[in-house]
């Protein structure tokens, strides 16, 4: 199980307990209409269901929540086994440049053991406290559930008596606060309340990055190093912005002192916000001689950094909502109030932009198939048979790839929807080497280019160059192995010869002015180039841009 195992997994807890609330409204005013029973006797059989709705959760959800507490001990001891195993490649990778182990190596070996043990300790506990927070969590979860539903029933005779109309919409409005908010039974210091899902996220999340970090600061304290940098990246965490590109002495995890460095402590920064709950950056060692640090930030790149953050909390706003409006179209009663709902979730979709026009994904996090996820596609412009064949291409990628973590790629024909050719070539990243003399000697069909990603990943710059660069590949389809489908139709033709840093050159000239100038890295240039170039590709080439369908199991 990985974090976001559990948290879907409390997910679908919390939508079972709801679900089953809506149907037992729904359900006993279908029994009782036909009687006219007052609103006193609806609310006695009410109370009725209420018990026997607390009675079978407590049941039903016992194993469900072992099994979720269970999977902590794992996933703490395998984040540290891999920070260990992912510090050791860095370390010799660096000896390979250079880097020469300190003479008191042979000293900081054999100290290792007892640090091994006070980690253990200190992950024991971790692992303990984790599993009692997620164990009053999960009772919170259940008794929230018994007091909404309570409260509801009450509620709706008061909405009935001040003229709500029909049964349903007494009960729409007497639930209509919990269905927005869900089950935010987890409430924080400074009193913002919050769905267990999330909580478990969050709190799984952060114990397994301490463990990751423990598992990395173990292999340093072998070594005898522990220098570290705050890795730059393009949108850190503004608590963390800082420490960002600044050395460090991890004295929190690889047995640092303030003599090994004239640099602040790890344990300094941390008290000043660096790696709070949620935080998304990280360090890697610092290797004196061999590492560089960039410890300034311009101002245009501060003022990126604040676009970027202002930009997120939108996005995370927008995402509330529709998954507010979601619960509201799905779990009220009356029909109107449905219809309603609806169409504001897909007012705040085109918020977020679901349809992704400028959208990049990437994030280096594996992804793996799994046979309930739907794997299919409907492109309206195509028949059921070429639709089938697009889907079946889609789902054998995605297996494939989940069996040997390559690339696979299917050609499928767009007006008979076979499966014409098939290629792969052994590599995690990329695929797609001799595709181009099928795709010639057949110039008059038409196909789909569908294969896989192995990590999260919409389509790159080379997947959208391929339709551009062959006329008769109007389609490009890449599937992330869990079922996220991201889909690309040509709208506009380019010329054969099509390179895209001498087409979009007046969209890269102000980034390769802040690259000669020194003002950015290379390696800055290079990822900012690809979002400028995938943009620009997508308004000039893709007029629906990016479709993405999520196909994932939730």
């Amino acid at each position: 199980m990985e974090p976001y195992d559990i948290e879907e997994a409390f997910a679908a807890i919390e939508e079972e307990l709801i679900a089953s609330m809506m149907r037992n409204m729904k359900r006993h005013k279908v029994e009782e209409s036909a009687e006219e029973m007052r609103w006193e006797m609806w609310q006695a059989k009410q109370l009725q269901a209420l018990e026997k709705y607390k009675k079978q959760n407590q049941k039903k959800f016992q194993g469900k929540f072992a099994d979720i507490n269970g999977s902590v001990d794992e996933i703490i001891h395998k984040a540290r086994k891999q920070g260990g195993l992912d510090q050791e490649i860095e370390i010799m990778n660096a000896i390979k440049k250079g880097w020469k182990p300190p003479g008191s190596l042979n000293k900081s070996m054999q100290t290792t053991g007892e640090f091994f043990k006070l980690n253990d300790r200190k992950l024991n506990a971790l692992i303990g406290a984790t599993r009692k927070d997620f164990s009053k969590a999960e009772h919170a979860m259940l008794r929230m559930a018994d007091d909404q539903y309570r409260k509801i029933i009450f509620n709706a005779q008061v909405y009935a008596n001040t003229g709500a109309g029909t049964y349903e919409k007494a009960v729409d409005m007497a639930a209509k606060d919990f269905l927005g908010s869900g089950i935010n039974c987890i409430e924080y210091k400074n009193g913002a309340r919050h769905k267990i899902s999330d909580y478990a996220f969050m709190a799984i999340q952060t114990a397994s990055k301490r463990a990751y970090l423990t598992g990395e600061g173990e292999k340093r304290q072998e070594w005898g190093i522990s220098t570290v940098i705050v890795n730059k990246r393009g949108n850190p965490c503004p608590k963390c912005l800082p420490f960002v590109g600044k050395i460090l002495v991890d004295d929190v995890w690889s047995g640092g002192k303030p003599s090994d460095g004239k640099y602040p402590l790890m344990s300094t920064a941390i008290a000043a916000g660096l790696y709070h709950p949620r935080c998304k950056d990280s360090h890697t060692t610092y290797f004196p001689g061999i590492s560089t640090a960039d410890d300034t930030w311009t101002k245009q790149e501060l003022e990126v950094v604040e676009k970027v953050n202002k930009q997120e909390a939108q996005k995370q706003h927008a995402e509330r909502q529709v998954e507010k409006l979601k619960r509201l179209a799905k779990f009220s009663l009356d029909e109107d109030n449905q219809r309603m709902h609806g169409d504001r979730v897909a007012e705040w979709q085109e918020k977020i932009g679901s349809r992704a026009k400028s959208q990049f994904i990437y994030k280096n996090e594996p992804v793996y198939y799994d046979k309930k996820n739907d794997y299919s596609v409907s492109l309206p412009e195509y028949d059921e048979t070429v639709n089938r064949g697009l889907s079946e291409a889609i789902e054998d990628v995605a297996k494939k790839g989940n069996e040997d973590r390559c690339e696979h790629m299917h050609l499928v024909n767009l007006k008979t929807g076979k499966l014409e050719y098939y290629e792969t070539n052994g590599d995690p990243g990329s695929v797609g080497i001799d595709f181009w003399k099928y795709v010639e000697s057949h110039p008059d069909e038409n196909f789909a280019f569908i294969h896989n990603h192995n990590i999260i990943s919409s389509l790159s710059e080379a997947d959208l160059t391929t339709p551009i660069l062959y006329q008769n590949i109007p389609v490009q389809i890449a599937v992330q192995n869990d079922g996220m489908k991201y889909i690309a139709k040509r709208t506009k033709d380019a010329d054969i010869d099509f390179y895209p840093d001498f087409y979009f050159e007046e969209e890269l000239e102000d980034l390769n002015k802040l690259s000669r100038s020194g003002k950015i890295t290379p390696v800055e240039r290079s990822a900012r180039r690809e979002e400028i170039i995938i943009e620009s590709i997508l308004k000039e080439f893709y007029g629906e841009g990016v479709v993405a369908i999520d196909g994932r199991n939730k």
